[in-house]
């Protein structure tokens, strides 16, 4: 019996690294969380009363 290992698997270069979906996807979802977080801290009284008196973020 021989053993066969299996081709080393290359390395993925720096343009593959930067456009990986994953990345991209996760940093809107980082995004569009800061942009809630602000919009919940900075809301007025009518957005508070428009939510039956809870600071809640109705996006």
């Amino acid at each position: 019996m021989s053993q066969q290992s299996a081709p080393p698997k290359p390395l993925p270069s720096a343009a593959a690294k930067l456009f990986d979906l994953r990345i991209m996807i996760g940093g809107l979802f980082t995004f569009y969380g800061v942009v809630l977080i602000f919009a919940g801290i900075f809301d007025g009284p009518a957005e508070i009363q428009k939510a039956a008196g809870i600071n809640i973020n109705l996006w």
